[in-house]
Protein backbone atom coordinates (compact mmCIF):
# COMPACT_ATOMS: atom_id res chain seq x y z
CA UNK A 1 0.00 0.00 0.00
CA UNK A 2 1.21 3.47 -0.87
CA UNK A 3 -1.75 5.84 -0.39
CA UNK A 4 -3.26 6.44 3.04
CA UNK A 5 -5.95 8.51 4.74
CA UNK A 6 -5.51 9.32 8.43
CA UNK A 7 -8.70 9.94 10.41
CA UNK A 8 -7.64 11.64 13.63
CA UNK A 9 -9.62 11.98 16.84
CA UNK A 10 -8.52 15.45 17.94
CA UNK A 11 -9.52 14.77 21.55
CA UNK A 12 -7.03 11.89 21.69
CA UNK A 13 -4.27 13.55 19.64
CA UNK A 14 -4.76 17.22 20.53
CA UNK A 15 -1.45 18.54 19.22
CA UNK A 16 -1.42 16.07 16.30
CA UNK A 17 1.79 14.57 17.67
CA UNK A 18 0.95 11.01 16.63
CA UNK A 19 -0.68 12.18 13.39
CA UNK A 20 2.54 13.95 12.38
CA UNK A 21 4.64 10.99 13.49
CA UNK A 22 2.64 8.57 11.36
CA UNK A 23 2.75 10.93 8.40
CA UNK A 24 6.53 11.19 8.66
CA UNK A 25 7.02 7.42 8.92
CA UNK A 26 4.78 6.69 5.91
CA UNK A 27 6.28 9.42 3.74
CA UNK A 28 9.78 8.09 4.46
CA UNK A 29 8.55 4.80 3.01
CA UNK A 30 7.48 6.57 -0.18
CA UNK A 31 3.79 6.68 0.68
CA UNK A 32 1.34 9.57 0.32
CA UNK A 33 -0.81 10.70 3.25
CA UNK A 34 -4.03 12.72 3.53
CA UNK A 35 -5.38 13.78 6.91
CA UNK A 36 -9.03 14.13 7.96
CA UNK A 37 -9.48 15.86 11.32
CA UNK A 38 -13.07 17.13 11.20
CA UNK A 39 -14.57 13.72 11.93
CA UNK A 40 -17.60 14.15 9.68
CA UNK A 41 -18.85 12.04 6.79
CA UNK A 42 -18.97 15.14 4.60
CA UNK A 43 -15.27 15.95 5.08
CA UNK A 44 -14.40 12.28 4.55
CA UNK A 45 -16.34 12.17 1.27
CA UNK A 46 -14.68 15.35 -0.01
CA UNK A 47 -11.19 13.92 0.58
CA UNK A 48 -12.07 10.62 -1.11
CA UNK A 49 -13.42 12.43 -4.15
CA UNK A 50 -10.27 14.53 -4.42
CA UNK A 51 -7.93 11.59 -3.77
CA UNK A 52 -9.46 8.54 -5.46
CA UNK A 53 -6.19 6.59 -5.17
CA UNK A 54 -6.42 6.15 -1.39
CA UNK A 55 -5.99 2.48 -0.49
CA UNK A 56 -6.32 2.40 3.28
CA UNK A 57 -7.87 4.37 6.16
CA UNK A 58 -5.95 4.63 9.42
CA UNK A 59 -8.10 5.54 12.44
CA UNK A 60 -6.23 7.34 15.24
CA UNK A 61 -8.01 7.21 18.57
CA UNK A 62 -9.90 4.43 20.31
CA UNK A 63 -12.44 1.87 19.24
CA UNK A 64 -15.07 4.60 18.88
CA UNK A 65 -12.95 6.34 16.26
CA UNK A 66 -12.55 3.10 14.34
CA UNK A 67 -16.30 2.43 14.46
CA UNK A 68 -16.99 5.90 13.04
CA UNK A 69 -14.36 5.26 10.39
CA UNK A 70 -16.07 1.96 9.48
CA UNK A 71 -19.32 3.84 8.87
CA UNK A 72 -17.50 6.37 6.67
CA UNK A 73 -15.74 3.66 4.63
CA UNK A 74 -18.75 1.47 3.89
CA UNK A 75 -19.38 3.02 0.47
CA UNK A 76 -15.73 2.89 -0.60
CA UNK A 77 -14.71 -0.66 0.41
CA UNK A 78 -11.58 0.74 2.03
CA UNK A 79 -9.70 -1.48 4.47
CA UNK A 80 -9.22 0.06 7.93
CA UNK A 81 -6.55 -0.23 10.59
CA UNK A 82 -6.70 1.41 14.00
CA UNK A 83 -3.97 3.08 16.07
CA UNK A 84 -4.82 2.85 19.76
CA UNK A 85 -4.70 6.21 21.54
CA UNK A 86 -7.40 5.21 24.00
CA UNK A 87 -7.55 2.85 26.97
CA UNK A 88 -8.71 -0.65 26.03
CA UNK A 89 -8.55 -0.32 22.25
CA UNK A 90 -9.80 -3.82 21.52
CA UNK A 91 -10.33 -3.18 17.79
CA UNK A 92 -7.27 -1.02 17.23
CA UNK A 93 -4.49 -3.08 15.70
CA UNK A 94 -1.48 -0.80 16.16
CA UNK A 95 -0.02 0.15 19.53
CA UNK A 96 2.15 3.26 19.90
CA UNK A 97 5.16 1.26 21.04
CA UNK A 98 5.29 -0.64 17.72
CA UNK A 99 4.23 2.22 15.48
CA UNK A 100 7.18 2.44 13.06
CA UNK A 101 7.67 -1.30 12.56
CA UNK A 102 3.96 -1.94 12.02
CA UNK A 103 3.51 0.92 9.57
CA UNK A 104 6.54 -0.22 7.57
CA UNK A 105 5.01 -3.70 7.36
CA UNK A 106 1.75 -2.14 6.21
CA UNK A 107 3.49 -0.35 3.34
CA UNK A 108 5.27 -3.61 2.41
CA UNK A 109 1.96 -5.44 2.22
CA UNK A 110 2.65 -7.69 5.21
CA UNK A 111 -0.89 -7.91 6.55
CA UNK A 112 -4.18 -9.77 6.23
CA UNK A 113 -7.71 -8.46 5.73
CA UNK A 114 -10.69 -9.76 7.69
CA UNK A 115 -14.19 -9.10 6.35
CA UNK A 116 -16.26 -8.37 9.45
CA UNK A 117 -20.03 -8.75 9.42
CA UNK A 118 -22.17 -5.62 9.88
CA UNK A 119 -25.85 -5.32 10.77
CA UNK A 120 -28.55 -3.06 9.35
CA UNK A 121 -31.32 -1.50 11.40
CA UNK A 122 -34.53 -0.12 9.88
CA UNK A 123 -36.73 1.96 12.21
CA UNK A 124 -40.44 2.10 11.34
CA UNK A 125 -43.27 4.17 12.76
CA UNK A 126 -46.87 3.41 11.83
CA UNK A 127 -45.69 1.41 8.84
CA UNK A 128 -43.35 4.12 7.51
CA UNK A 129 -39.55 3.86 7.54
CA UNK A 130 -38.09 6.83 9.43
CA UNK A 131 -34.43 5.81 9.68
CA UNK A 132 -31.91 3.27 8.36
CA UNK A 133 -28.36 2.68 9.56
CA UNK A 134 -25.67 0.04 9.75
CA UNK A 135 -23.30 -0.93 12.56
CA UNK A 136 -20.09 -2.88 12.95
CA UNK A 137 -20.46 -3.46 16.70
CA UNK A 138 -24.08 -3.27 17.76
CA UNK A 139 -27.50 -1.71 17.65
CA UNK A 140 -28.81 -0.91 21.13
CA UNK A 141 -32.39 -0.09 22.09
CA UNK A 142 -32.41 1.41 25.56
CA UNK A 143 -34.17 3.77 27.92
CA UNK A 144 -33.05 7.37 27.67
CA UNK A 145 -31.71 9.11 30.76
CA UNK A 146 -33.73 8.57 33.93
CA UNK A 147 -36.85 7.18 32.30
CA UNK A 148 -38.56 4.06 33.68
CA UNK A 149 -37.81 0.51 32.63
CA UNK A 150 -39.05 -0.14 29.11
CA UNK A 151 -40.95 -3.04 27.56
CA UNK A 152 -39.45 -4.55 24.43
CA UNK A 153 -40.93 -7.42 22.43
CA UNK A 154 -38.35 -9.47 20.50
CA UNK A 155 -39.38 -11.35 17.36
CA UNK A 156 -37.13 -13.61 15.26
CA UNK A 157 -38.34 -14.51 11.76
CA UNK A 158 -41.84 -13.48 12.78
CA UNK A 159 -41.97 -15.57 15.97
CA UNK A 160 -42.11 -14.00 19.42
CA UNK A 161 -38.98 -14.91 21.42
CA UNK A 162 -39.56 -12.93 24.61
CA UNK A 163 -40.91 -9.71 26.09
CA UNK A 164 -38.26 -7.96 28.17
CA UNK A 165 -38.94 -5.56 31.01
CA UNK A 166 -35.46 -4.10 31.10
CA UNK A 167 -33.20 -1.10 30.65
CA UNK A 168 -32.87 -2.17 27.02
CA UNK A 169 -31.48 -4.77 24.67
CA UNK A 170 -28.24 -5.13 22.69
CA UNK A 171 -28.11 -6.75 19.25
CA UNK A 172 -24.42 -7.39 18.66
CA UNK A 173 -22.31 -8.66 15.81
CA UNK A 174 -19.43 -11.05 16.54
CA UNK A 175 -17.10 -8.03 16.47
CA UNK A 176 -19.34 -6.24 18.98
CA UNK A 177 -19.61 -9.21 21.31
CA UNK A 178 -16.69 -7.83 23.34
CA UNK A 179 -18.27 -4.37 23.68
CA UNK A 180 -21.62 -3.47 25.32
CA UNK A 181 -22.79 -7.06 24.88
CA UNK A 182 -19.98 -8.26 27.17
CA UNK A 183 -20.78 -5.59 29.77
CA UNK A 184 -24.40 -6.83 29.76
CA UNK A 185 -23.16 -10.39 30.49
CA UNK A 186 -23.51 -11.59 26.91
CA UNK A 187 -21.23 -14.23 25.35
CA UNK A 188 -17.92 -13.57 23.62
CA UNK A 189 -17.99 -14.71 19.99
CA UNK A 190 -15.16 -15.31 17.54
CA UNK A 191 -15.20 -12.11 15.42
CA UNK A 192 -15.03 -13.81 12.02
CA UNK A 193 -18.24 -15.81 12.48
CA UNK A 194 -21.56 -14.78 10.92
CA UNK A 195 -24.17 -14.53 13.64
CA UNK A 196 -26.02 -12.10 15.92
CA UNK A 197 -26.37 -12.00 19.70
CA UNK A 198 -29.43 -10.57 21.46
CA UNK A 199 -28.68 -9.61 25.08
CA UNK A 200 -31.11 -7.90 27.49
CA UNK A 201 -29.72 -5.05 29.60
CA UNK A 202 -30.54 -5.34 33.32
CA UNK A 203 -33.73 -7.36 32.73
CA UNK A 204 -36.33 -7.54 35.49
CA UNK A 205 -36.23 -11.33 35.38
CA UNK A 206 -34.40 -14.30 36.87
CA UNK A 207 -34.39 -16.24 33.59
CA UNK A 208 -33.69 -13.73 30.79
CA UNK A 209 -30.55 -14.74 28.92
CA UNK A 210 -28.70 -13.89 25.72
CA UNK A 211 -29.86 -15.57 22.53
CA UNK A 212 -27.40 -16.43 19.75
CA UNK A 213 -28.97 -16.31 16.29
CA UNK A 214 -27.99 -17.20 12.75
CA UNK A 215 -26.61 -14.36 10.67
CA UNK A 216 -29.45 -14.75 8.16
CA UNK A 217 -32.20 -14.32 10.77
CA UNK A 218 -34.44 -11.26 10.95
CA UNK A 219 -34.85 -9.62 14.36
CA UNK A 220 -37.70 -7.22 15.09
CA UNK A 221 -37.77 -5.20 18.31
CA UNK A 222 -41.06 -3.50 19.15
CA UNK A 223 -41.31 -0.80 21.80
CA UNK A 224 -44.10 -1.42 24.31
CA UNK A 225 -47.15 0.78 24.66
CA UNK A 226 -47.22 3.74 27.03
CA UNK A 227 -48.12 2.52 30.52
CA UNK A 228 -47.95 5.76 32.49
CA UNK A 229 -49.06 9.34 32.10
CA UNK A 230 -45.49 10.27 31.25
CA UNK A 231 -44.21 8.51 28.15
CA UNK A 232 -41.12 6.37 28.63
CA UNK A 233 -38.21 7.65 26.58
CA UNK A 234 -36.53 5.07 24.35
CA UNK A 235 -33.67 5.45 21.89
CA UNK A 236 -31.99 3.25 19.29
CA UNK A 237 -28.22 3.70 19.09
CA UNK A 238 -26.04 2.60 16.17
CA UNK A 239 -22.48 1.84 17.29
CA UNK A 240 -22.86 4.64 19.83
CA UNK A 241 -22.34 7.17 17.02
CA UNK A 242 -25.92 7.98 16.10
CA UNK A 243 -29.14 7.73 18.10
CA UNK A 244 -32.79 8.10 17.19
CA UNK A 245 -35.69 8.55 19.60
CA UNK A 246 -38.32 5.81 19.54
CA UNK A 247 -42.01 6.08 20.41
CA UNK A 248 -44.35 3.37 21.73
CA UNK A 249 -45.17 0.75 19.06
CA UNK A 250 -42.18 1.78 16.91
CA UNK A 251 -40.24 -1.16 15.53
CA UNK A 252 -36.64 -1.68 14.51
CA UNK A 253 -35.88 -4.50 12.09
CA UNK A 254 -32.31 -5.82 12.26
CA UNK A 255 -30.66 -8.04 9.65
CA UNK A 256 -27.19 -8.79 8.37
CA UNK A 257 -26.02 -5.89 6.22
CA UNK A 258 -24.82 -6.36 2.67
CA UNK A 259 -21.81 -4.21 3.56
CA UNK A 260 -18.83 -5.55 5.48
CA UNK A 261 -15.95 -3.82 7.24
CA UNK A 262 -12.49 -4.73 5.98
CA UNK A 263 -10.22 -4.75 9.02
CA UNK A 264 -6.48 -5.01 8.51
CA UNK A 265 -4.88 -7.55 10.84
CA UNK A 266 -1.14 -7.35 11.46
CA UNK A 267 -0.59 -8.86 14.87
CA UNK A 268 1.07 -12.20 15.26
CA UNK A 269 -1.14 -12.93 18.27
CA UNK A 270 -4.54 -14.55 17.76
CA UNK A 271 -7.99 -13.49 18.97
CA UNK A 272 -7.76 -15.44 22.23
CA UNK A 273 -4.39 -13.92 23.10
CA UNK A 274 -5.88 -10.48 22.52
CA UNK A 275 -8.74 -11.41 24.88
CA UNK A 276 -6.28 -12.34 27.59
CA UNK A 277 -4.06 -9.32 27.04
CA UNK A 278 -6.83 -6.72 26.73
CA UNK A 279 -9.83 -7.85 28.74
CA UNK A 280 -7.95 -10.12 31.14
CA UNK A 281 -5.49 -7.37 32.07
CA UNK A 282 -8.30 -4.85 32.39
CA UNK A 283 -10.05 -7.06 34.96
CA UNK A 284 -6.74 -7.41 36.80
CA UNK A 285 -6.31 -3.62 36.86
CA UNK A 286 -9.84 -3.21 38.22
CA UNK A 287 -9.13 -5.76 40.94
CA UNK A 288 -5.86 -4.08 41.88
CA UNK A 289 -7.62 -0.73 42.19
CA UNK A 290 -10.42 -2.09 44.38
Amino acid sequence: MKHFLLITNQKKDKEFVVTNQITEILEKQGATVCVCTEGTKESFDIILKEHSNIQCAIALGGDGTLLRCARFCQDYHLPIVGVNLGTLGFLAEIEIGRLEKTLCNLVKGEYQIENRMMIKGVVSRKGQVIYEGISLNDIVVTRNGYSRMIELSIFVNGELVDIYEADGVVVATPTGSTAYNLSAAGPIVCPTTKLMVVTPISPHSLTARSVVLDGEDEIVIQVGKMRHEKMEQTIASFDGNHSIELLPEDTITITKAMETTKLIKMREVNFYQILRNKIGNQHKINQDMS
